[in-house]
């Protein structure tokens, strides 16, 4: 049988103990049903992955065209011309969000609204962590989803 040697961070030892209590005498079977669904989770959105062009209006009120290779996880840019709304009441009626993962692991956030066939907002973030403060609780979770994970809204009651 191969035999794989595996460091983990001192931040992660924690974390580490904590999945050898859960999983019993059976680390490796863990670890190798993660990997399962990482894999399954990145080829289903690697393959979705194309060509993505995105015309985005800067501030002089020009519009340009960005593109990249990436997926759609929320808002292809054929609805509504473009994105999709947010359900919650402090955003604009109309506003629209399109989120993709790209090619390279980065998420990129487009935002606009349904009168225009451009972004107003192209933004790329290093993680998802780091763009979910910047969408609406709703289209967070979509996005999550489809990325194959999950998003959590923390409530401050």
């Amino acid at each position: 049988m191969p035999r794989k040697m595996i460091y983990i961070r001192e931040g992660d030892k924690d974390l580490w103990e904590k999945a050898e209590e859960f999983a019993g005498e059976s680390l490796s079977g863990l670890l190798a049903a993660a990997l399962r669904e990482y894999i399954d989770q990145r080829e289903r959105i690697n393959g979705k992955m194309g060509r993505i062009t995105v015309e985005v209006e800067d501030r002089d009120g020009n519009v340009t065209k960005k593109g990249f290779t990436g997926a759609w996880l929320v808002g292809a840019s054929d609805v509504c011309q473009f994105g999709v709304e947010s359900e919650e009441s402090s955003i604009d009626i109309g506003t629209r969000f399109a989120v993709a993962r790209t090619e390279g692991g980065r998420y990129v956030v487009c935002v606009g609204h349904c009168n225009e066939d451009h972004a107003r907002n192209f933004e790329v973030f290093e993680d998802f962590e780091d763009l979910t403060d910047e969408l609406p609780d709703d289209i967070a979770a979509a996005a999550a989803t489809a990325d194959g994970s999950y998003y959590v809204h923390e409530l401050d009651i």
